[in-house]
């Protein structure tokens, strides 16, 4: 393993929730990867969407290797310890001039996931600044817990359990992830998080890959899947993906398929028990 980050940058992470830029890619490996997703999307009929917008990694190479690149591994080993699984993988694209957003939100409220040592390496792969709409951040936020969370239904919201946490950015102050294509940014699960809209020329391109250290569990009844990408698991927690093979897209494809049932099963069960608690407080 390399040393990635300083010591500052970990004491960052720890005290604001968040540490960025990091760079990890080359110009021709963003390039690739670029182009690779979308040869993807344009696989699937346009952007890319429902189950296709998650898990790539499971049926798709190119997001494979930039999930187990190794500085992003390294990096992400110095918060969260040597033995890593991915438990979930996003695709963010927001094309340019749209009303696409996120709304503000603490990902550990609903991953059903203890302890909050869930980390998320977010990947540019086009700019991603205040223009075109970067992850913005209330810094430690992290360390006050979670927060009250009611869902509001809005079609160009990009987070489609419609969770909101209400939040007054002049008072609470904010940070924006601004990252160069190749650059990614670090995030603790429980760091309260938004976007806004593209207002650039370009797409706006971001993978959020969304790590956690092989002790962590799920409160779900349903056991779901996550993928070792370094280390050994010893806790057996979750049920293991495999990485897709050269040769056997069809396997990859049921893979990704089994794996998306089990974890939108998961959410399902998660939502069922957040309201029988609330009905009986």
């Amino acid at each position: 393993m390399n040393h990635v980050l300083s010591d500052a940058a970990v004491e960052q992470y720890r005290q604001k929730g968040y540490y960025a830029p990091v760079p990890c890619l080359s110009a021709s490996e963003v390039a690739r990867y670029r182009s690779s997703l979308e040869a993807m999307e344009f696989d699937h009929g346009g952007l890319v969407q429902g189950i296709y917008q998650f898990k790539p990694h499971i049926h798709q190479r190119w997001a494979y290797d930039v999930a187990t690149n190794p500085t992003v591994l390294d990096a992400v080993s110095e918060i969260i310890g040597p033995n890593i699984l991915i438990i979930q993988y996003t695709v963010w694209v927001k094309e340019p001039g749209s009303d696409s957003f996120v709304s503000w939100h603490q990902d550990g409220t609903y991953f059903g996931l203890f302890p909050f040592e869930h980390i998320t390496a977010w990947v540019a792969l086009s700019p991603s600044n205040r223009e075109t709409g970067c992850v913005e951040v209330i810094p430690g936020s992290h360390l006050k817990g979670p927060r009250v969370s009611y869902r509001v239904e809005n079609a160009d919201n990009m987070l489609k359990t419609g969770q909101h946490i209400d939040v007054d950015p002049a008072a609470e102050g904010v940070d924006y992830l601004e990252l160069e294509p190749g650059q990614f940014s670090l995030h603790h699960t429980m760091l309260l998080h938004n976007s806004q809209p593209n207002r650039g020329a370009d797409r706006r391109i971001g993978l959020g890959i969304s790590y956690i250290p092989t002790h962590v569990s799920c409160n779900s009844p349903t056991q779901v899947t996550a993928m070792l990408v370094r280390g050994v698991d010893t806790h057996h927690n979750f049920e293991l993906e495999a990485p897709p093979e050269p040769g056997k897209p069809l396997e990859a494809l049921q893979n990704h398929a089994h794996a998306m049932q089990v974890w939108n099963q998961s959410r399902q069960e998660q939502l069922k028990m957040r309201e029988n608690a609330g009905a009986k407080a």
